[in-house]
């Protein structure tokens, strides 16, 4: 582990697996901001916990996506509509997702990650068309494949430039800072745009 600022202490101790977990739920559910932000800042200073963050992760992401799989059984228009407002989902999204489930079934959950469709869209869309266990099961693959790449990254940042970071962790910081803000900028400029 990189030795990180003091104020990075809450990220990188036990507090860090409770965000993560509580991160991974609310973006399967109603949050829009995706957790690679928290895991690529992990793995920049601590690579192996940012392993066990993926990992809590996983687990709020998938019980989040279970509450709105269940939540659709029950009351089918207010969970659309709930996952509907929330920013940045569109109706392009709900097509090519009942699309991808009516061709693929569960492991369409699998291709989400790789098509910029929030997994909350899926949840709703399973819940006719996709068993619970099955939902679960593809779930895992999904959300894996979703984030294990910003751990990769990020540490492979972390590991190549670790004196720099050590000797420079506010420039590290506003480095990680700026990336995002172009990834993100990119992201939602091209789907209000249209062109995802």
């Amino acid at each position: 582990m990189i030795a990180s600022p003091q104020y990075l202490g809450w990220l990188l101790g036990s507090a860090g697996y409770w965000i993560a977990f509580a991160w991974g739920f609310g973006e399967a559910t109603v949050f829009f901001i995706l957790p690679d932000l928290l895991l690529s800042l992990t793995a920049l200073f601590a690579f192996r916990k940012a392993w066990k963050q993926l990992g809590w992760m996983i687990v709020g992401s998938i019980l989040g996506g279970v509450c709105i799989y269940l939540w659709t059984l029950e009351a089918p228009r207010m969970a659309r509509q709930v996952v509907d407002a929330v920013p940045f989902v569109t109706e392009e999204m709900w097509i090519k997702v009942q699309l991808t489930l009516s061709q693929h079934g569960g492991a369409g959950l699998v291709l989400g990650p790789f098509s910029g469709i929030p997994y909350k869209v899926y949840a709703v869309e399973s819940a006719e068309r996709v068993p619970l266990l099955w939902f679960v099961l593809f779930s895992f693959p999904a959300r894996l494949s979703r984030l294990v790449g910003a751990v990769l990254l990020f540490g492979g940042v972390g590991a190549l430039f670790k004196q720099k970071i050590i000797v420079h962790p506010g420039i590290t910081l506003a480095m990680w800072g700026l990336y995002w803000i172009g990834m993100y900028s990119w992201y939602w400029g091209s789907l209000l745009g249209g062109t995802t």
